[in-house]
Parts: C-alpha cells; sequence; structure tokens
C-alpha cells in the first residue's frame, strides 16, 4: 500500500469547499478574465474537480504518477472534460500555453529546498502565464511548525488509522525535516504500515518578496490566515 491510496483518507477532514470559496472571493475581487487555470501539486484532484466548475480550460501537474492515477478517477466519475493531467516536475514547467491563472496550495511552495528552487519556480510560472496573468500560493509559517509539532512529535489516533509526526529543524540548512509513519486498518483487520519522510523549507517574507521581484512578479495581496489548517500565509501576485 502506498501513500497516494490513503492520502485521500489521510485529509478527509480537510473542508475543500471552504478552501475552495476562500480562493474563488478572493479572485473575483481582482476583477480578471480567467479561463486558462494551472494546477501546481494537483495530488489527488480534489481542487481540480472544483475549478473545473467554474472555468472552461484546466491543467494539473503532479511529481506523483499515482496520485494523477487517482484524480483520472475522479475526473472519469465526475463526467469531466475540461482537465488535462501532467506527469511533471513543477520545476520543469511546461504547459505550451498561457495560462490567466496559476495556483498552488497545501504547503506546494515550501517543498522547494532552496530560495535558487524558488526563483526557478517563479521564472517557470511567468513563462506559462500570460501578462496580467495570476500565481496564486500559500506558504506555512514558522507559526505553524510549532503549533504542529510543539515537542518535535505529533499523534493522531483515528478509527482506520494512526499516524505518527516526528519533526527535526535542520538549523544548518534551514529545511524542516519530516518522518511520518501510517498504521492503516485493512478489511482484515491487520494494519499496514506506510513509511514517508520529506522536508519543508519555510521561506521568509523578505525571501519570498525578493524572489518574486526579480522574476518580473507584483505583489497584489499577502493574506494571513489561520482559519483553515493553521496560520499560513496567502500571496497572490500578478506578472508584470
Amino acid at each position: 500500500m502506498s501513500f497516494a491510496r490513503v492520502y485521500d483518507n489521510f485529509m478527509k477532514y480537510v473542508d475543500y469547499d471552504e478552501w475552495y470559496n476562500y480562493i474563488i472571493l478572493n479572485l473575483e475581487k481582482l476583477d480578471k478574465n480567467i479561463e486558462n487555470v494551472l494546477e501546481l501539486g494537483a495530488g489527488t484532484g480534489e481542487f481540480l474537480i472544483r475549478f473545473a466548475k467554474k472555468y472552461p480550460n484546466i491543467i494539473g501537474i503532479d511529481i506523483n504518477n499515482e496520485m494523477l492515477s487517482l484524480s483520472k478517477e475522479k475526473i472519469t466519475k465526475n463526467n469531466i472534460k475540461n482537465i488535462e493531467l501532467i506527469h511533471e516536475d513543477m520545476l520543469n514547467l511546461q504547459t505550451n500555453c498561457e495560462n490567466d491563472l496559476v495556483y498552488a496550495f497545501f504547503d506546494v511552495i515550501n517543498y522547494l529546498k532552496s530560495i535558487a528552487e524558488l526563483e526557478t519556480l517563479l521564472k517557470k510560472v511567468g513563462e506559462n502565464l500570460k501578462s496580467g496573468g495570476i500565481f496564486f500560493f500559500d506558504v506555512a509559517t514558522p507559526n505553524l511548525m510549532k503549533e504542529m509539532f510543539p515537542n518535535g512529535v505529533f499523534y493522531d489516533n483515528r478509527d482506520d488509522m494512526t499516524i505518527f509526526w516526528e519533526h527535526y529543524h535542520n538549523k544548518k540548512d534551514k529545511i524542516e525535516e519530516i518522518s511520518v509513519t501510517f498504521f492503516v486498518l485493512n478489511d482484515d483487520g491487520k494494519y499496514s504500515r506506510i513509511d514517508e519522510y520529506y522536508e519543508k523549507k519555510i521561506f521568509t517574507n523578505l525571501e519570498l518578496k525578493k524572489a518574486i521581484d526579480k522574476n518580473n512578479f507584483k505583489i497584489l495581496k499577502i493574506i494571513k490566515n489561520n482559519e483553515f489548517a493553521g496560520e499560513r500565509l496567502f500571496y497572490i501576485i500578478e506578472k508584470i
């Protein structure tokens, strides 16, 4: 069993509709004509199927092919015809079209390991956006990491799975190292174990602003929000 197969169950307490409504509310305030939309880190497609109901052309990319397979299952089940899926690393982003909107949520930006990677991504996003196009993304904050891992450990016991998180702050590289172990209850009453390891970088506002300026974007709005899943910042930036 893979993490992709339990991802939706793991995320079942996330109110995607609340996230979506919040995103659309902020987009509509911009008074932009949006038709072509690109999602970075599309995962299992929960945002894709919502955006596809509002906008005519949707592209979702993800580096995890199994996640995209699950997205495809949902797209087929919902009989959605206006979504294209691409298996690709976002640092190599190439959609061959100029999009009106690119978005990346649930800490996708924090999976970049360095300022150099952040700048590469912004350059690639710019190449895939129309002039005046919008890049809308969120980033985790230091406070969010402290909330999740007050003592370096987080424990989540559910009816159908138990999750252990271990967090270590690598001061030298300024990287958050996170190990996660899932014990997932199977239909036969036995448990499957899944081990995941990932790294996140918590960029400062100054680092983000410098990278944004360097890559021909301007900041329209920075919104602090702690209502959905801990404290995070939402950036709305426009291609110059």
